[in-house]
C-alpha cells in the first residue's frame, strides 16, 4: 500500500467536511449532496521515534468549509503541548513557527515504552493523544534496485528501488516506509540577473540537497508473513535521468496496529471509486481526542516509532540510451555562501557518502 499524503491535511479537510465528488462517465443528471458549513476542526499529527531529535508536533486548525479552496491553514495561538511517557516522563514543547512545536534535541524514545501528547489551548481545552506503544523494528536485510523501460515517456526509464527484512514471529508487527535523497549542491544561493539570466554563489563548504519523500510512504502489516522474510517491498521508483549513482536513504519505521488501521482507512478513503452507499468519510477517527468532550471530532494521529535506515546507491549505468536535456549555464560569482543545516539542505555528510 502506497499513499501520498504531502497535502494529507487539505484532505482531510475534505473528508472531514463530507465532501463527495462523484465522477459519471455515463451520466445525464449530476448528483451534488447538500453542502453546509461546519466549524473549523483541531488537526494534530507528528510523531516521536528512538532516532536523534529533535520530533514535532503540528497543532493546527481546518477552515470551515467556505475557506476550503483558500488552503489557508490556521494555528492556536499560545498552546503549551507536553509529551509524557509511562515511566513519568514528561517535557513540554518549545513552539517554533506556524502551529508546530518541537522537542529538546537530545529527546529519544525507547522500544517498549508508551507515549502520549497532551494539547492545552489557551482557553483551557485538553486535548489528549491515546497512548502508543514503541515496538522494536527489525533491520532492513536488502536494498535493490530493477531497471524497467519507459519507451512512451520523456525519460526511457525507472529503477524501482525494493526492500526485504525478516519479521519478528514473537508479536504482529505493523510497518510503514519512507526515504530521503541526497545529492551535492555546487552552488547555495542563485539569484536572478536584472537582463536575464542567473547568477550562482558557489557554497563555501560541502554542501547536499536533501529530496524529501514529499509525504509519501509504504505501509504494510505481517498478517500473511509472521516471522518470515518479507520480500520486494516496493519502496520508490528513481528516474533514469542521469548516469550517475542515485543515494536514497531508506527508513524502515514500527507503527501501532491503531496507527496502522488509521492510515489505511485514510488511503482506502481517498482511493476508493465506490458508490454513494460507501462509509462515510467522516467515521475514520484518529487518537486525538478532547478531554472535556470526546464527542468533539479532532482530526490526525500522534505515532511513536522504532526506526531503522540504510542507505543505497541505485546504479543507473545502464546499456540505455540517455539524452540529455541541454542546460543554460550560470554565472558563476566570485564570492562564496556558507552552507548551512536547514530543510532541504544540510552541510553533515550523509552515512556512506562517496565523493
Amino acid at each position: 500500500m502506497r499513499l501520498t499524503i504531502s497535502n494529507i491535511k487539505t484532505r482531510l479537510i475534505t473528508i472531514s467536511s463530507g465532501i463527495v465528488l462523484l465522477v459519471l462517465n455515463n451520466c445525464v443528471t449530476p448528483f451534488e449532496p447538500e453542502r453546509r458549513d461546519i466549524d473549523k476542526q483541531l488537526v494534530v499529527s507528528g510523531s516521536i521515534t528512538d532516532g536523534p531529535g529533535p520530533h514535532f508536533i503540528s497543532v493546527n486548525y481546518t477552515p470551515p468549509y467556505s475557506d476550503i479552496k483558500q488552503k489557508s491553514y490556521l494555528y492556536p495561538n499560545n498552546a503549551r503541548v507536553f509529551l509524557y511517557d509511562d515511566t513519568g516522563y514528561e517535557e513540554e514543547l518549545s513552539p517554533t513557527t506556524y502551529g508546530t512545536y518541537k522537542t529538546a534535541d537530545d529527546t529519544k524514545g525507547v522500544p517498549g515504552r508508551t507515549y502520549h501528547v497532551t494539547i492545552v489551548l489557551e482557553n483551557g481545552t485538553r486535548y489528549e493523544s491515546r497512548p502508543e506503544l514503541m515496538a522494536p523494528v527489525p533491520a532492513i536485510d536488502t536494498l535493490f534496485a530493477e531497471f524497467k523501460p519507459l519507451p512512451s515517456t520523456d525519460v526511457p526509464g525507472k529503477f524501482s528501488v525494493y526492500l526485504e527484512t525478516t519479521d519478528a514471529p514473537e508479536t504482529n508487527n505493523y510497518y510503514w516506509w519512507n526515504w530521503e535523497h541526497y545529492e551535492t549542491l555546487p552552488y547555495c544561493k542563485i539569484v536572478a540577473l536584472p537582463g536575464g539570466g542567473r547568477l550562482a554563489y558557489p557554497c563555501c563548504n560541502p554542501c547536499w540537497r536533501i529530496t524529501f519523500c514529499d509525504g509519501c510512504f509504504s505501509l504494510t502489516s505481517d498478517y500473511l508473513s509472521n516471522g518470515k522474510r518479507l520480500r520486494r517491498q516496493h519502496i520508490t521508483d528513481v528516474p533514469y535521468d542521469s548516469k550517475d549513482p542515485y543515494y536514497i536513504m531508506v527508513k524502515q519505521q514500527s507503527i501501532s496496529e491503531d496507527a496502522f488501521k488509521f492510515w489505511s482507512a485514510v488511503y482506502d478513503q481517498l482511493n476508493n471509486t465506490g458508490g454513494v452507499f460507501d462509509k462515510s468519510p467522516a467515521t475514520i477517527q484518529g487518537n486525538i481526542f478532547n478531554v472535556s468532550d470526546p464527542t468533539e471530532q479532532v482530526l490526525g494521529y500522534f505515532m511513536a516509532n522504532s526506526v531503522v535506515q540504510r542507505y543505497f546507491y541505485v546504479d543507473r549505468n545502464v546499456d540505455v540510451l540517455l539524452v540529455r536535456r541541454p542546460f543554460n549555464p550560470y554565472e558563476i560569482a566570485e564570492t562564496c555562501v556558507n552552507c548551512e543545516n536547514q530543510v532541504g539542505r544540510t552541510n553533515v555528510m550523509p552515512p556512506g557518502w562517496i565523493n
